[in-house]
């Protein structure tokens, strides 16, 4: 459960990370 969630939040970063750095 924790992996899942730990995997779910390294998405949500990384979509995160990308929209910063396309809008920049």
């Amino acid at each position: 459960m924790s992996v899942k969630t730990h995997k779910v939040s390294n998405k949500s970063l990384g979509l995160s990370l990308l929209l910063t750095f396309t809008t920049e």
